[in-house]
């Protein structure tokens, strides 16, 4: 989006802030700077506002004409082929010496017989913007022989705007933002000083039908009849939407562009005469139906697109572009004003479809607010009457007020505040009285938590703010204003944390390494399973974690143990010809204690087949149960665990115990201090798993959790032995 610092000057009412500083400000409420263009105050210095005194056709040329214009002092002859060129007519001069945007210079040259004393220039040859249809008429406020420096000295800055911050795509609200953070008063861009709001809203109303409000939140419509599309707006108005990238049109749809521009809201001015029934209705478009857009072009629609219809045709696709039978033109006199807020997913979904973007697309797209779109609406019907002239007639404000209520419901909205959370997370204290002076500015609403200190608050955020959801974003909104270089650049408080994660992620390496060199390889499975495969624990029912709406049977629970999906694994790869498995799954499991759920990260691995190497001896060797046993306890000696084996386990803990009778035999390892179970080791029974597999199937598990309790960090360090070994005979005597 395109910001014109001039313009947000003006809407500050600030003068006094260069544009660097502006600049600075607008990085630090979170807005990226994607490009700053200035314009060349030295080539305006040389510019001068001049009158056209008279107007008269080149003796040798039909295009040409030949210009007498004065600054006020000294009078020139300048030869002219633009077109828009007539008497009175206030433009810019350059004379004999000076230099244009591209590095012209300008001399004194005979133009088919006539001398010509400088040149009368377009604004892209003055550098202003890119229109060169005609050369730049100016109003005649400005002062002639002014340099035009005078008049221009604006810096224009494209910016990338947050996609869900649709409030602040018009310089309306980013000049909200710097005026709080600055510390100055906004100016009012509508004024009603004469209570035309109530008395527009007593007019007879205008017919609109919405078919649902899922199509539109709200549309208001103003009728205004008797208008002057003819007239001449301010040079101001057709220099910043040129500035900004916009061509003028027409008074009406330069009104309208500027608007959009001021607030962010996109408003459509439609030629009443041309609205059959003088009715609007929106609804989706029929299948088939297809309308002739402002660019020319034929749209073919249906029924996933949003359409303005009067009671014969499409008159305009919504949020999007207007149509061509209901455009204002020279000739228009009656006008109605549209400002509403459509479903922002059926306009991106249309956009797409149709393969067209409009600047009214790109701000539908992002949301609207129905707040904003009043303002919109006043505003250009406020325009419309002060530079085109004319009455309103009627006026009509539809909206869904279900909608509308919950979005005001300070009840339904309300965000809790905690100061004090606020501060310890910032790392710096948030004063109570700057909180409520920041908030209270910005339009927020306010009200201390009953039975609580003063730093505790329910924080309803303003209609245009629907991305303020949770704290968080209470949190950044103060660290935005406050200044992020004012956050502490701190240690973390609790670096015993950060060594235990250290520490967790080296052991973790350990094992894979350890596990894959014995020729085991990693699987990663789901967190969800179905009823069925958690059925292996004991007490399943009241250990298992259940999921709310899961998306079927399959996926209902969260998994008590990692058996279930490296079964599956085993079955899934044997009936692909795989015969010689063995896989181990590093992962957490969940299971509730006392309706609290708890998830701790498990081990655990399954073998079936044989190995995938030859023997010494060119003998295949088989996975067996002991094999399995010897990898539980080499990992556990690797990882300097002390155990003790017993084919019982008599520890009750609170974690997920597998069935015993599973099994057709099991192993245990205890800790050796306190006879905790740390793993076990069994064969599968395979008819009670109606298991189709040639081959037995040997399963087991390690309690990451407790062996991390376990596992000695410290590394002790042992010198070497001082003196030499000595080798001493042991004799023994049996009898």
């Amino acid at each position: 989006m395109k910001l014109s610092l001039q313009w947000l000057k003006e809407l500050l009412g600030y003068n006094n802030i260069s544009d660097e500083e502006i600049i600075s400000y607008i990085e630090k409420l979170g807005y990226e700077i994607e490009n700053i263009s200035k314009q060349d105050k030295n080539i305006l210095s040389q510019i001068k506002v001049v009158k056209v005194t008279s107007v008269k056709k080149h003796p040798n040329a039909d295009k040409l004409v030949i210009c007498n214009v004065t600054d006020g002092t000294n009078s020139y002859e300048v030869v002219c082929g633009a077109p828009n060129v007539y008497e009175g007519m206030i433009t810019a001069y350059v004379g004999v010496g000076g230099i244009l945007a591209d590095g012209t210079k300008v001399e004194q040259r005979k133009i088919r017989g006539v001398v010509s004393e400088g040149m009368l220039c377009s604004a892209k040859e003055l550098g202003l913007y890119d229109d060169h249809s005609g050369i730049l008429e100016l109003d005649k406020i400005f002062d002639l022989g002014a340099s035009l420096s005078k008049y221009f000295s604006d810096t224009i800055v494209e910016v990338s705007t947050p996609l869900n911050r649709y409030d602040c795509l018009g310089h309306f609200g980013i000049a909200k933002e710097l005026a709080v953070m600055l510390d100055v008063n906004l100016k009012d861009i509508f004024i009603d000083t004469t209570g035309f709001t109530s008395f527009v809203k007593t007019l007879p109303m205008f017919d609109v039908r919405i078919l649902s409000y899922q199509l539109c939140k709200r549309y208001l419509a103003i009728q205004i009849n008797n208008v002057n599309n003819k007239i001449s707006l301010p040079f101001y108005i057709k220099y910043r939407l040129n500035s900004l990238g916009l061509r003028s049109i027409n008074p009406l749809v330069d009104i309208s562009n500027y608007i959009m521009l001021l607030i962010g809201h996109s408003v459509h001015i439609f030629d009443f005469n041309k609205l059959v029934g003088g009715k609007i209705f929106v609804r989706t478009a029929n299948d088939g139906e297809s309308v002739v857009a402002l660019d020319n072009k034929t749209y073919n629609l249906d029924s996933s697109i949003i359409v303005i219809s009067d009671e014969e045709k499409p008159v305009a696709i919504a949020g999007i572009i207007g149509a061509e039978n209901s455009c204002v033109d020279e000739n228009t006199n009656n006008i109605l004003i549209e400002s509403a807020v459509f479903n922002r997913s059926m306009i991106r979904l249309a956009r797409k479809k149709l393969g067209v973007q409009t600047e009214a697309s790109i701000r539908f797209e992002r949301g609207s607010s129905l707040n904003l779109a009043e303002i919109a609406a006043f505003k250009t019907c406020q325009m419309v009457l002060q530079h085109c002239g004319g009455e309103v007639v009627r006026f009509s404000d539809i909206k869904d007020i279900e909608y509308y209520n919950d979005l005001v419901s300070f009840q339904q909205n309300t965000i809790k505040v905690d100061l004090d959370y606020i501060s310890s997370i910032l790392g710096y204290e948030i004063e109570t009285n700057k909180f409520i002076n920041l908030f209270s500015k910005l339009n927020y609403q306010l009200k201390h938590i009953e039975g609580f200190s003063n730093r505790k608050f329910l924080v309803l955020p303003p209609l245009e703010r629907q991305d303020i959801k949770f704290q968080a974003d209470i949190i950044e909104e103060i660290a935005r204003f406050i200044g992020y270089e004012k956050v502490p650049s701190k240690l973390p408080h609790n670096v015993n944390n950060f060594y235990k994660q250290k520490t967790v992620d080296k052991l973790k390496e350990q094992i894979i390494e350890c596990l894959t060199s014995f020729g085991f390889n990693q699987a990663i499975n789901y967190s969800l399973c179905s009823v069925n495969d958690n059925s292996c624990i004991l007490n399943s029912q009241q250990k298992s974690v259940s999921i709310l709406n899961p998306v079927s049977n399959e996926y209902s629970q969260l998994r008590l143990s990692l058996f279930s999906g490296l079964l599956k694994n085993l079955i899934t790869n044997y009936d692909r010809q795989v015969e010689n498995i063995a896989l181990f799954e590093l992962g957490k499991v969940f299971y509730k204690v006392d309706n609290e759920i708890k998830e701790e990260m498990q081990l655990a691995f399954i073998t079936h087949g044989e190995h995938l190497y030859l023997s010494w001896n060119h003998q295949t060797i088989q996975y067996d149960f002991y094999h399995l046993c010897g990898v539980v306890e080499t990992l556990l000696d690797v990882l300097k665990i002390r155990y003790v084996k017993d084919i019982t386990s008599e520890d009750n803990f609170s974690k997920p115990v597998f069935d015993k009778s599973l099994f057709k035999k099991i192993v245990y390892y205890l800790s050796f201090d306190n006879k905790e179970t740390i793993s076990f080791v069994g064969e599968l029974d395979k008819e009670k798993f109606k298991l189709k597999l040639p081959k037995p199937v040997f399963y087991g598990e390690i309690y990451f959790e407790l062996i991390l309790q376990k596992l000695n960090i410290q590394k002790i360090y042992k010198p070497l032995p001082k003196y030499p070994y000595v080798i001493r005979d042991l004799c023994l005597k049996i009898p």
